[in-house]
């Protein structure tokens, strides 16, 4: 449909009443992955990087997607929306900073698929309880073929639920 910016954030509304909020962020043209895990008695923020960084840096990073969430919340939403919003902020106190593990990646270029593979593991792990495909150096062109027929497939149907015969 139509949708504009209002009415996706109507949608998706607050996103502390999600189980998981993810998140990415690239530095210097790298990328590394961020995930909010909102489940009752589960609440933590991973961060996932597969090059090498400093305890700083973690903590800088997730601290920069709270921020983000909390400012959403409350200038987004509540101030420019107009919708009910607790005041709830969410912080280090709250949401302890957990170390993802990454695999490591031994190129310069392949930091985004490790981003989407420590993703889809944490979200297919969290909800099977299953480990999936490990996210390592070795199985970069398989990972890269799946998402890639992932795409492939998602745009095709999305063009057949556009073209009406």
């Amino acid at each position: 449909g139509n949708f504009t910016t209002q009415k996706c954030a109507r949608i998706a509304g607050d996103p502390l009443n999600h189980d998981v909020i993810v998140g990415f962020g690239n530095e210097s043209n790298h990328w590394y992955a961020i995930v909010i895990d909102n489940r009752p008695g589960m609440r933590k923020v991973i961060y996932y990087d597969s090059a090498g960084y400093t305890r700083q840096a973690m903590r800088s990073r997730c601290n920069f997607q709270l921020m983000f969430i909390n400012d959403f919340r409350i200038r987004c939403l509540r101030e420019y929306l107009g919708m009910t919003i607790e005041e709830s902020p969410i912080s280090f106190a709250t949401y302890p900073i957990v170390d993802g593990k990454s695999g490591k990646q031994s190129n310069a270029y392949d930091c985004g698929v490790f981003a989407l593979g420590n993703i889809e593991q944490f979200i297919v792990g969290a909800i099977t309880n299953q480990n999936i495909l490990p996210v390592k150096q070795t199985l970069m062109k398989l990972h890269r073929a799946r998402y890639l027929y992932q795409l492939y497939n998602f745009a095709r149907d999305i063009g057949q639920a556009f073209c009406v015969l």
